[in-house]
């Protein structure tokens, strides 16, 4: 199992690339070299089938040819993902990931064909899958939803918490976020703190909705497991 990156991004000076800190990861800094792949960070964060993830994981070599000749070179993906047992009982196998943008892809095409030749074949012969993710891919609700709640996701537990979590089981084990607002924010006392603690509850899964549909006030929420 890779731990580490094999290689440092440098330092851009335009603002692209920057370090995340990772909760997957034990609170480890994970460096990107653009917002493409911060934003698939994100995702990775919420995704309760992803274990961990790699930065920058394998380098390997590989024949490119062009119209200037041909030359051995070297290439690094961007991500390699580890996943939790699944449902069927099974772990499935870690993941090689590019991401790159889709004007870039088209632009760049036959170079980057022969990279991810090379990395289809190493990822053969490591028993992983190998996909290149694009803007397509790194949208929509979800995606929507992350971006949101990861600035609540490192927000301790509050003791308010098991309070919130009583009052929405003697309601039947759903309610929305403007009847849960309605209990708990009411209070001029909590109004300044409740709005952080839901957040975090919702970040952190220890309150539960449907991540496919907008996360708001208007959203049900959940103690339990539901069907989405």
């Amino acid at each position: 199992m890779i731990t580490s990156p094999v290689r440092k991004i440098p330092r851009r000076y335009n603002g692209v690339s920057g370090l995340f800190p990772s909760k997957k990861n034990g609170g480890k800094m994970v460096a990107y070299e653009s917002l493409l792949e911060r934003n698939y960070m994100l995702l990775l964060e919420f995704d309760d089938a992803v274990e961990r993830y790699v930065g920058q994981p394998v380098k390997m070599a590989y024949q490119l040819t062009n119209e200037k000749g041909s030359r051995k070179s070297r290439y690094t993906p961007d991500f390699i993902v580890y996943f939790r047992l699944g449902v069927d009982g099974a772990i499935p196998r870690p993941a090689l990931v590019e991401i790159k943008n889709k004007t870039d892809l088209k632009k760049h095409k036959e170079e980057y064909e022969q990279k991810f030749t090379a990395a289809r074949h190493h990822s053969q012969e490591q028993n992983w899958t190998f996909s290149v993710k694009t803007e397509d891919d790194i949208q929509g609700h979800f995606f929507e939803n992350a971006d949101f709640l990861y600035t609540y996701l490192n927000l301790p537990a509050a003791v308010e918490e098991q309070e919130v979590i009583d009052y929405i089981d003697a309601n039947g084990g759903s309610l929305t976020g403007t009847q849960i607002f309605q209990r708990f924010a009411a209070d001029a006392s909590r109004l300044a703190t409740f709005p952080g603690i839901f957040w975090a509850m919702i970040a952190n899964k220890r309150l539960l909705t449907d991540w496919n549909q907008p996360i708001n006030l208007n959203a049900p929420f959940f103690t339990e497991e539901f069907d989405d």
